[in-house]
């Protein structure tokens, strides 16, 4: 049986529509060391809202963990907060 080269390549699987906003809801969670945890429902991912929320929850000699997002940089710097980047 010869080998035809005239159909195209199979695909399998696909990647999900990313560019669907409706689609996704803006989360924010955050943990201190004693396992207590916040989360809010945003109604968007902009940097005063967040900021918003985090304010009167995280202070003083709070150690902010984040996805190295350029607002929690300025966050952590306003508000004299050590800030770690993490990357996974």
């Amino acid at each position: 049986m010869p080998y035809t080269l005239h159909r195209k390549p199979r695909k399998r699987g696909r990647e999900g529509k990313k560019s669907y906003k409706e689609d996704k809801i803006s989360v924010l969670i955050v943990r201190d060391r004693n396992g207590q945890v916040c989360d809010f429902v945003l109604d968007e991912l902009i940097k005063e809202q967040i900021q918003g929320r985090f304010k009167p929850i995280v202070y003083g000699n709070a150690i902010l963990c984040t996805d190295g997002e350029s607002w929690c940089e300025m966050f952590a710097k306003q508000e004299n907060i050590a800030h770690q980047r993490l990357i996974t």
